[in-house]
């Protein structure tokens, strides 16, 4: 059942793969529009947007993650309690 499946829609298969190693990505839309045979690019809602920079609030700053060093120091004093 499986490889009728794969063999009945290789060219769907094969078509979202290429989509994929060309974009990484891919919505709901855009795998849709790739099995109904239409252009994935005009089928998501973010390729008719066009963003408007001003009225986009700002992004949040991330929160640092220690260095790898504290992060070595910290195990190895783990370790050293332990023992």
């Amino acid at each position: 059942m499986a490889n009728k499946l794969l063999k009945d829609h290789d060219k769907e298969f094969e078509a979202i793969a290429g989509f994929l190693l060309e974009h990484e990505t891919i919505d709901f839309d855009q795998f849709v529009a790739i099995i109904d045979g239409k252009d994935p690019l005009l089928a998501s809602p973010m390729a008719t947007e066009t963003p408007n920079s001003s009225d986009d609030p700002p992004m949040p700053q991330m929160k640092r993650e220690r260095s790898t060093d504290t992060q070595i120091r910290s195990l190895k004093s783990l370790r050293a309690d332990e023992n």
